[in-house]
């Protein structure tokens, strides 16, 4: 896939690949393109729309990579789809990266709402939390 810079959507997050190419380029840098071979199309919207889901979030992982993302873990955390799928890393990602225990199959109130995570915090509460009772008493009178 082909993408200009001006493509990716940077709102609320920082790339230091763009900021030292915006550095080096600074009249041009918008329009600079790149051939990623690994990232199909529908991952770059995905990417842009914080859309992050148990399907996509190896390529969207290999996608904050490239581009450097700063904060790529919380960016994954906080815009990921709450689900009753796993969410599974490749052997590459799962050396460099730990995901919270609701995202891999754990889902419980307490992890979630110690990251302020809300849409798995309520998500969470919807669909059952593992250890209700003792969870939400701790969730709700922030013991933990």
């Amino acid at each position: 896939m082909i993408f200009k810079v001006r493509e990716l959507n940077l709102d609320g997050i920082q790339s230091e690949l763009i900021e030292n190419i915006k550095y080096e380029f600074t009249n041009e840098y918008l329009d600079m393109e790149f051939n990623l071979h690994f990232i199909e199309e529908n991952i770059l919207n995905d990417f842009n729309s914080r859309n992050i889901n148990p399907e996509n979030i190896n390529e969207i992982l290999s996608l904050c990579d490239f581009i450097l993302l700063k904060n790529t873990l919380n960016f994954i955390i906080k815009n990921s789809k709450p689900t009753n799928k796993i969410y599974y890393l490749n052997e590459y990602h799962k050396e460099h990266y730990k995901l919270p225990k609701f995202m891999i199959g754990d889902i419980t109130c307490i992890e979630a709402k110690r990251l302020k995570c809300d849409k798995w915090l309520n998500y969470s509460h919807n669909n059952g939390c593992n250890n209700y009772y003792d969870d939400i008493k701790k969730c709700f009178w922030n013991v933990y």
